[in-house]
């Protein structure tokens, strides 16, 4: 533990950067290694996946090669009116599309 003042500011007893925890970035770490690791014990995803991603969106570019690193069977689809909150702000379009993938999954 650490203590400035006579305040914890590094509870138990892992590293600390600068006074802060290190546990909160080794946390994003663990995860964003978690998909190349699933990845690498059992290969792609096998059954149909829906990716959607909104026209306004920074990632919307990448998103649907990023999906296909992980599944072989990807369908991806980009909301012309959503950015980031798609069944909000494009809530036709998305279902629309939710009930076109669950029909060609199903046949």
């Amino acid at each position: 533990m650490v203590q400035m003042a006579g305040q914890e500011v590094c509870p138990g007893d892992g590293p600390c950067i600068g006074g802060v925890s290190a546990a909160p970035h080794d946390a994003l770490l663990a995860t964003l290694s978690a998909p190349a690791a699933r990845l690498a014990r059992n290969g792609k995803l096998t059954m149909p996946v829906l990716g959607t991603a909104g026209a306004g969106h920074d990632y919307t570019a990448m998103a649907g090669a990023m999906m296909r690193e992980q599944a072989e069977n990807v369908a991806h689809t980009i909301g012309p009116d959503a950015k980031h909150w798609g069944a909000k702000e494009d809530p036709d379009f998305l279902l629309s599309r939710l009930l076109d993938f669950d029909r060609a999954a199903r046949t």
